[in-house]
């Protein structure tokens, strides 16, 4: 694949990253401003499967991205020949380290990594904003920040008019951060996963058991009503 087909393709999982983090906010914020209130039928449920593949698989898709964020940075500096930036050196050391931080976490089955990954990811976050911010404003850059020889305004990647190399970096922390955020159940105010679905599969077996209970007495009702009227034939 050429360079410029590669870098549609990390453009396009930039904007499924963009997607993927915009709806696990919409439902961390649905299920907040809804005081946990929702109904088997409506959002519960959907809070409830989210939740539940956040916290089953939220590390190993974290750790995919990092792996994908990595293996693009690798890709457009050792394939494509593009040279690194200051800036993009400090994301570098942001990302670099979460692929081996996730994949021990992964091992070991850490589900508070995200207390030690937050800070990395979040700081990698907005040098990326900085750097998207610096491309498309120059003047926000002060002078010798970065070498003027690899400025930090260059914009080697232009995708969709407005995806570029910092705005990739961006979207790949944010959406790590979202999800080990609610893999650590950060924004999740202390409601576990498992009593979320124990307390569905409770309100499910109490309603199948009245409706259980209804069918006996309509047929009691039933038997009843039958042998009423046979008593009437016999009269």
């Amino acid at each position: 694949m050429s360079v410029e087909q590669m870098s549609l393709f990390f453009a396009m999982l930039a904007l499924a990253a963009n997607g993927a983090t915009l709806f696990l906010v919409f439902c961390v914020l649905t299920y907040w401003m809804t005081e946990r209130k929702w109904s088997l039928a409506g959002a519960e449920g959907v809070w409830g499967r989210v939740h539940e593949v956040v916290h089953k698989d939220g590390l190993s898709v974290a750790l995919t991205v990092a792996l994908v964020s990595t293996f693009g940075s690798l890709y457009f500096s050792e394939v494509a020949n593009f040279v690194p930036c200051e800036l993009c050196w400090f994301q570098r050391i942001g990302m670099y380290p979460l692929s081996v931080i996730l994949v021990i976490a992964l091992a070991r089955k850490d589900r508070g990594v995200g207390v030690y990954v937050l800070p990395l990811a979040g700081a990698g976050a907005l040098v990326s904003l900085y750097h998207y911010m610096v491309q498309r404003f120059p003047d926000l850059q002060s002078g010798g920040a970065c070498n003027p020889a690899f400025p930090c305004t260059d914009t080697l990647v232009w995708e969709f008019s407005f995806i570029s190399i910092p705005y990739m970096a961006m979207s790949g922390f944010m959406l790590i951060a979202v999800l080990l955020a609610l893999q650590s159940a950060v924004f999740s105010s202390g409601a576990d996963v498992q009593e979320i679905w124990t307390d569905r599969a409770s309100r499910e077996e109490e309603e199948a058991e009245k409706e259980a209970g209804g069918n006996v007495e309509r047929a009691v009702d039933v038997s009843h009503d039958g042998e009423t009227d046979e008593q009437k034939v016999g009269l």
